[in-house]
């Protein structure tokens, strides 16, 4: 069961009325891209085209809506689950759709079911030796059920994520080749 937190319906309608704006500003269609742009902009101070660059959300992004590589050189995979209803959170089914991306992409056989924009980003990730990876889920509703976070934390015993990824005690998933 996850906790309520009261100053969450404050936070998701301040939210929606900064997404709202962002919207209308970059003429965005697509209701998804909302959080994906506000979140990148407002936290780390990206502009529109940055976000646009690293987004890959859409069919065939594997659960992967966002990657990332920082200046450490540390590849970052986002998803992003911004529910109307605030009660909603994170659903199980996705977290298994992202777990079976990274496997795939971890395996290099996504490449047939890969959307263009996830493709193209892989393609960067590929380019380089990662220092580490980091998993991000993103959520304006009520987090991620115990049912998500275990299968998260299943990550760190299966093949072929043992080693790459780690489960943080503040549910982010770190990871990285031990040097």
């Amino acid at each position: 069961m996850i906790a309520t937190n009261s100053l969450l319906p404050l936070f998701k309608g301040q939210l929606n009325a900064e997404c709202a704006v962002i919207a209308e500003r970059l003429g965005l269609k697509v209701s998804g891209h909302f959080l994906i742009y506000w979140y990148f902009e407002r936290l780390f101070d990206f502009d529109h085209d940055e976000v646009g660059e690293i987004l890959c959300e859409g069919g065939g992004d594997l659960g992967i809506d966002a990657i990332w590589i920082d200046d450490d050189a540390v590849v970052h995979f986002y998803q992003f689950k911004n529910p109307d209803n605030i009660s909603k959170g994170v659903r199980a089914g996705d977290i298994d759709k992202l777990i079976s991306g990274l496997k795939l992409i971890l395996h290099r056989k996504h490449d047939q079911i890969a959307n263009p924009e996830l493709k193209a980003r892989l393609d960067e990730v590929y380019q380089q030796l990662p220092s580490a990876y980091r998993i991000h889920v993103v959520s304006s509703g009520q987090g991620m059920p115990t049912e998500s976070r275990i299968k998260l934390d299943a990550c760190n015993c299966s093949r072929p994520l043992a080693g790459l990824l780690r489960v943080g005690g503040d549910g982010m998933v770190d990871g990285g080749l031990a040097a």
